[in-house]
């Protein structure tokens, strides 16, 4: 009994802290449930039993249950890979940026009549190629303040102050850091781009939902004339103008031209 106890305290433990990661989880929850079932019934046999049903049962659903979700969400792998770069590095500044603008695009492209699945297939993979290169990224900046006696991290957010900071390093370490920092211009680089692409897939996905809901308006766009307009106004003004005048000869006689 104090076993199963114990199963079960520390499997609830488990299944909460290692709520973010399935395969933690999952064990945590089949030790609560041996667990569970120990004290219930008082056999360690019938525990192990109802945990293999469990597991048999448990394995599929979840298997299945991933699945859903990830077709419900198709940037969900990414948008939790995210969360795990670096929080102040700049990785993930540019990625989160990337994301937000990707999920901007993928809203919109589904209201498009004429847009199909290898659209949104191929903005997932380019989130998901960011976010490689911000893992990458992260790589190098752990490695340089690791072989740095100096700290490094106040540089890592200005590139052209952290290639100042070890320039003058001379020798086989100098050579070094000179490799490794025109490695991470590069994967920043191609960070900022890749970016600033999402971006503009975001701004022209948006662009053409709205031309699809204003579909036939062009037409009238080039219909529109402001002189017409203008003119209306004019002769307006000049028909007040003789009324105004009209009514100044009856209240005050003639004009008189000097």
């Amino acid at each position: 009994m104090l076993v199963a106890a114990i199963c079960l305290l520390l499997g609830l433990v488990a299944a909460w802290a290692y709520r973010e990661r399935p395969a933690q989880r999952g064990i945590g929850v089949l030790a609560a449930v041996w667990g569970g079932v120990g004290l219930a019934t008082g056999s360690g046999g019938v525990a192990t039993i109802a945990t293999v049903v469990a597991l048999a049962v448990f394995v599929p659903a979840s298997t299945l249950l991933r699945r859903a979700r990830d077709r419900r969400d198709p940037l969900r792998v990414v948008r939790r890979g995210m969360e795990r770069l670096d929080p102040g590095g700049p990785g993930r500044r540019w990625c989160v940026a990337a994301l937000r603008d990707g999920e901007v695009a993928l809203a919109h492209l589904k209201q498009l009549s004429f847009a199909s699945a290898e659209e949104r297939v191929l903005i997932g993979g380019s989130l998901e190629s960011l976010l490689d290169l911000g893992r990458k990224l992260d790589a190098i900046d752990a490695s340089l303040v690791r072989s740095s006696a100096v700290d490094l991290r106040p540089t890592l957010g200005d590139q052209a102050f952290l290639e100042e900071a070890v320039g003058e390093r001379e020798g086989p370490d100098g050579e070094w850091f000179g490799r490794v920092v025109a490695k991470r211009r590069e994967v920043l680089g191609a960070l900022e781009e890749g970016s600033l692409q999402l971006r503009a897939i975001r701004d022209k996905a948006v662009w053409m939902t709205a031309r699809q809901a204003e579909a036939g308006h062009d037409d009238e766009v080039e219909l529109i004339d402001p002189e017409r307009a203008l003119e209306d106004v004019r002769a307006a003004s000049a028909l007040v103008n003789a009324l105004a005048e009209g009514v100044g000869e009856v209240h005050l006689g003639p004009i008189t031209r000097l």
